[in-house]
């Protein structure tokens, strides 16, 4: 198993696997992915740095997930995604500990994260 940065190349299987687990994930646009990826926001609504980071987690070369992370104040997960037939095997930990490791050499050691309908967030610190 390994956890890298996402690449251009991997947006179609994020768009992908978001668009299969939309129910759990909730809506984030697929221009945000890219941002992620390129550091660059397109649009006028916000600023066009991009403080987001996309990591995809590889078994034997092929992606079974992603990890969407933004860094302002705190350590936000905005989605976190393994595929069905690739769970329960400390993918999705593996991922959260490669944004975790980032975020703390920003200085960032509060995070917070929610679930898709966005009525229940969480925060929570170094573990």
């Amino acid at each position: 198993m390994e956890v890298r940065l996402a690449q251009l190349s991997d947006l179609k299987y994020v768009h992908h696997l978001s668009k299969n687990e939309a129910h759990a994930l909730g809506f984030i646009p697929n221009t945000a992915y890219e941002a992620a990826i390129t550091g660059i926001k397109t649009g006028k609504r916000w600023s066009n740095v991009c403080n987001d980071k996309l990591w995809i987690c590889e078994e034997n070369d092929d992606p079974v997930g992603f990890l969407l992370m933004s860094f302002g104040r705190w350590a936000k997960v905005n989605q976190i995604a393994i595929q069905e037939d690739a769970r329960l095997i400390e993918r999705g930990k593996a991922l959260l500990k490669e944004g975790m490791d980032y975020a703390y050499t920003l200085g960032r050691e509060d995070f917070i994260c929610g679930c898709a309908d966005d009525c229940h967030q969480i925060a929570f610190g170094r573990v």
